[in-house]
C-alpha cells in the first residue's frame, strides 16, 4: 500500500478511494471462505441443498459404474446416507484418480469417497475421516502360471498397478519388478487377464469381489501383506464438515446403518 501513500497532493482523494474499495473487496472476498464470515462449508452445503462427492468410479465394489452408467458401490451408498443425515441431496462427480486431491484443494467438490488410503503425504493436503480398513495383496491370472506367492516373487515379473496409489508404492518396493502404470485399476486388471502382466497389487476387498464376478479369470496369490485405513477426504478449510461427518459415522456404527451398507456389498461375513 506504500504506492498509494506516495500519490501527489492532487491525487490524495483518488488514492483514498482506491484504498477503501480495495479494503472492501478483500473483506467481502474473505468472509465467504473463512469461518469468520456468515457461512462455512457445512452451512454452504445446507444452503445450496446438495453435497458433491468426487470419486474415480472404477474400484468395485467400492465405487463403479453399472450397465446404466450410474455410479454405485459401498462408498456411494455411504455418501448417500451421510447426505440424508445432513438433509441434503447427494451428488457424485467422477474424476481421474490423480486429480482427486488437487480438485478438492481447489474446492471443486465437497469431499472424496474413492477408497483412498490415509497417508502422511496426503494428510499434508487434506483431512480425512477414517471409515474402512483394507489390506493389500497380489492377484494373478487363473492357475498362477508364474507361481507368485509373495512380494519377493515379483522380482523380474511385470506388475500392473494404478498410478498414484499405495498399491503402486508397494509394488515399487520390490527391487527388480517391472512396474506398468495405468490410470485406472480396471485397466491394470485387464493386463493380468490378457497375460500382458504377471500380477496386480490391489486391496483385498476388491480382489475378493473380482473372484466372484470374474470366476476362472483371476486368482488371489498371496496373503495380505499390508493393512491401512481409508478415509473420506475433506478440505482442510472445512473443519466443521469434518466434525459433522465424524459424528454421523459414529451414529451409523451405533444404529446399524454402517453394517447394513457393508453387508449389501461385502456379504454377511464382511467383518
Amino acid at each position: 500500500m506504500e504506492s498509494i501513500k506516495l500519490i501527489s497532493q492532487k491525487g490524495q482523494t483518488v488514492g483514498l478511494l482506491i484504498f477503501v474499495v480495495f479494503a472492501l473487496c478483500v473483506s467481502g472476498c474473505s468472509t465467504s471462505k473463512s469461518n469468520q464470515g456468515t457461512t462455512n462449508t457445512l452451512d454452504a452445503i445446507k444452503q445450496k441443498g446438495y453435497m458433491v462427492f468426487a470419486t474415480d468410479g472404477a474400484y468395485p465394489p467400492m465405487e463403479f459404474t453399472d450397465e446404466n452408467n450410474e455410479v454405485i458401490g459401498f462408498d456411494i451408498d455411504l455418501g448417500k446416507a451421510i447426505c440424508e443425515k445432513l438433509g441434503v441431496e447427494y451428488r457424485s462427480l467422477i474424476t481421474d484418480w490423480e486429480g482427486l486431491i488437487p480438485g478438492l484443494v481447489k474446492e471443486k467438490y465437497d469431499a472424496i469417497t474413492s477408497s483412498m488410503n490415509i497417508t502422511e503425504e496426503r494428510l499434508k493436503s487434506v483431512d480425512f475421516v477414517p471409515y474402512f480398513h483394507m489390506g493389500e495383496l497380489i492377484v494373478v491370472g487363473a492357475g498362477n502360471p508364474k507361481d507368485i506367492r509373495c512380494l519377493q516373487d515379483l522380482v523380474g515379473k511385470t506388475v500392473a498397478v494404478q498410478t498414484g496409489t499405495t498399491n503402486e508404492n508397494m509394488a515399487r518396493s520390490v527391487e527388480g519388478a517391472n512396474i506398468r502404470l495405468f490410470s485406472t485399476f480396471t485397466d491394470a486388471m485387464m493386463e493380468v487377464a490378457s497375460g500382458r502382466a504377471d500380477a496386480c497389487v490391489l486391496d483385498d476387498v476388491v480382489a475378493k469381489y473380482y473372484m466372484i464376478i470374474k470366476p476362472g479369470v483371476y486368482e488371489i496369490a498371496s496373503d495380505v501383506f499390508f493393512e491401512a485405513p481409508i478415509g473420506i477426504a475433506i478440505n482442510k478449510e472445512a473443519p466443521e464438515l469434518t466434525q459433522a461427518i465424524e459424528k454421523i459415522l459414529d451414529e451409523f456404527k451405533e444404529d446399524g446403518t454402517y453394517d447394513s451398507i457393508a453387508e449389501k456389498w461385502f456379504g454377511s461375513d464382511w467383518n
